[in-house]
């Protein structure tokens, strides 16, 4: 782009957001109460127990750390904390996946399990212990399956003992919160014979599956033997390890509408901006951003703020001025009852491309969203 071009385009995203009232957005703004971004560089975030964005009323925990800036996540060391303040995860961050040592923390403060990530996989030896300190069980991580390799109870006898024993534990499959309990046999570390599937407390299996030096061969349910997908697990799913601050309309269980049809939809509202993205010829630094929408009942836009992850005030204020000049503001409801809502959705900045990622209304658990992706028609997973 020609330098008086540039210049004239500066100018006019200088002149153009009036409801600012001032020359530079603020580095410092909350987007509902579910994200403060501070500091300029820094973010504090709710999340739900399967990692997704929540509102405090029905948030499980909160993230506190530096933006990465070219990475969908914090970067270095980072915190997540109950919502009673205590300390739930102490790790790090890098190319926005987990990397290094990590301790989790039951909510009493005492630790829960410590060991290491890479690339966001857990590697190596694991530890876990109950609430009162006990050791509970040691793993292996195995390109992020584990082995068993100790195991005790909680009046601290040992069950497992160099990966051979009679095993209990629960577990939870990906995305969900709810655990469930499975036991069965170790030999070697690995799940050996029938492995029982129970509701925490059940009085029965729902089923059991056999095993073979680890391997799943077979479920069996109400007498009946059937081959597919095991249910069970060895580990407790956590929503920590892969968050991505992508995009959410905000609400909890319970928050839905019946049928309301002239309601704000993000989805529609970010493909018009993609098209004003598509056309813009701004040169900008890779980066991305975070944007924050409040809609009002009477079709009114009650707040708006964008935070760019390198500072960037330039591309702040046209992304600002371009969702000002969109205008098709509409109400959300909650049972049918119109109410003040907060959005929020992230932008990408790649090759002076600004994109908003295909997913952007809906929650990911694919790996860390990167910048390099190969076109804006494809997702931007690596």
């Amino acid at each position: 782009m020609k330098e008086p071009l540039l210049f004239a385009l500066i100018m006019l995203l200088l002149t153009t957001t009036k409801a600012r009232g001032q020359d530079s957005l603020p580095d410092n703004f909350t987007i509902g109460d579910f994200m403060e971004i501070y500091h300029s560089d820094s973010i504090k975030i709710s999340f739900s127990c399967f990692g997704g964005i929540s509102t405090k009323r029905c948030a499980d925990y909160y993230r506190v750390g530096k933006l990465d800036p070219l990475y969908l996540n914090v970067t270095g060391r980072f915190h997540d904390y109950f919502m009673n303040g205590k300390v739930y995860l102490d790790a790090t961050a890098k190319d926005g996946s987990l990397t290094g040592p990590a301790k989790y923390y039951y909510s009493n403060g005492q630790l829960k399990e410590e060991g290491q990530y890479k690339d966001g996989i857990r590697i190596g030896t694991w530890r876990f212990y109950y609430p009162t300190g006990i050791p509970q069980k040691v793993y292996f991580y195995e390109d992020g399956v584990p082995l068993v390799m100790e195991a005790f109870t909680e009046d601290n006898k040992q069950v497992v003992k160099n990966g051979n024993g009679h095993f209990k534990t629960e577990f939870s499959n990906r995305s969900a919160c709810i655990k469930f309990k499975t036991e069965g046999d170790l030999i070697n570390g690995k799940r050996s014979g029938l492995w029982s599937f129970s509701n925490i407390n059940a009085m029965k299996p729902i089923s059991e599956e056999l095993y073979n030096d680890g391997i799943y061969i077979q479920s069996r349910a109400d007498n009946t033997d059937y081959i597919e997908a095991p249910n069970t697990g060895l580990s407790v799913y956590y929503g920590n390890e892969i968050l991505q601050l992508i995009a959410s309309s905000i609400s909890c269980p319970g928050d839905y509408s019946s049928s309301v049809r002239d309601a704000f939809s993000l989805s529609a509202f970010t493909t018009s901006l993609q098209a004003t993205f598509d056309t813009c010829s701004l040169i900008s630094k890779n980066q991305w951003l975070l944007v924050g929408l409040k809609i009002g009942t009477r079709r009114d836009l009650l707040s708006l703020n964008v935070a760019s992850s390198i500072n960037d005030k330039i591309l702040e204020k046209y992304i600002y001025t371009a969702i000002m000049n969109i205008r098709k503001w509409k109400p959300s409801f909650i049972k049918d009852k119109k109410i003040e809502a907060d959005f929020f959705f992230s932008v990408l900045v790649d090759n002076n491309k600004i994109l908003i990622p295909e997913d952007v209304i809906r929650k990911t658990f694919h790996k860390p969203l990167r910048l390099k992706y190969p076109s804006p028609s494809q997702t931007a997973h690596p």
